[in-house]
């Protein structure tokens, strides 16, 4: 005897043997033949094999970079069947739960991880996405008082899996090294300086502003001059910072 496909598709771990297995069945409806011959003679009987197999595919994992930041949650279509989402570990909302196209929101910190459920005829299959909320924050150091016009600055560490880069955000000033956290900056300006730090992890940043305030004076006593008398009227530029004083 030997097995056949009389419709729809299907494979044969060995024709000959009538207990064997048959695999790669298509969905839907399946007739398999079993077939004995004797000589010329043959006989032969029929199954019919209903292979309502659904499958689940969640998609592809999600990042964000906050959880302010929404995401599409898509699954496959159940194509008559019901679909369902839920949350197996972590915190997230779902806009429509069963819906296979949807939009995921308040994603909380860290790996949050959801399932998706496809239902159909009693079958059922599942597969799980990983929403990843990566957050994270930085310093750019203390604002500070300088007396000078460089300064050493002090931002988070990017680590090896990181990047950086220092950025002028106001007043004036040049970066050694505008990728290294503790760059040194010169020609700092008089006042007020802004300087940004922005790091980059996959495709997340953080950034942070440090002011450096450059407080030296600057002192103008006026242009020299003969007099002929014991006093006379000097005539000093007043401090934009700080106070003057007179002295012999």
């Amino acid at each position: 005897g030997y097995w056949s496909v009389s419709a729809g598709y299907g494979l044969f771990d060995d024709s000959l043997n009538p207990m064997t297995r048959a695999y790669d069945l298509q969905e839907g409806s399946n007739t398999l033949r079993w077939t004995i011959t004797k000589g010329t003679c043959e006989d032969y009987d029929e199954i019919e094999v209903i292979n309502y197999t659904v499958y689940a595919d969640a998609g592809a994992d999600i990042v964000v970079c906050s959880t302010e930041e929404d995401a599409p949650l898509v699954g496959n279509d159940p194509q008559g069947g019901t679909g369902l989402w839920e949350v197996v570990s972590g915190t997230v909302t779902i806009d429509d739960p069963t819906s296979f196209s949807t939009v995921v929101r308040d994603i909380a910190y860290g790996t949050n991880n959801i399932r998706w459920t496809v239902s159909r005829n009693g079958c059922s299959d599942e597969d799980y996405v990983l929403a990843n909320n990566n957050f994270f924050t930085i310093s750019a150091g203390n604002d500070r008082i300088i007396c000078d016009t460089f300064a050493i600055l002090s931002g988070t560490n990017p680590g090896v899996s990181g990047t950086g880069e220092w950025t002028l955000s106001g007043g004036s000033g040049t970066f050694e090294n505008p990728t290294t956290y503790n760059t040194r900056v010169n020609g700092v300006a008089q006042g007020v300086n802004n300087y940004t730090w922005t790091v980059t992890q996959g495709t997340c940043s953080a950034s942070a502003t440090v002011a450096i305030t450059n407080g030296v004076p600057d002192a103008e006593a006026g242009g020299d001059f003969v007099t002929c008398d014991n006093d006379v009227q000097l005539n000093a530029d007043p401090p934009s910072i700080g106070y003057g004083t007179w002295s012999i």
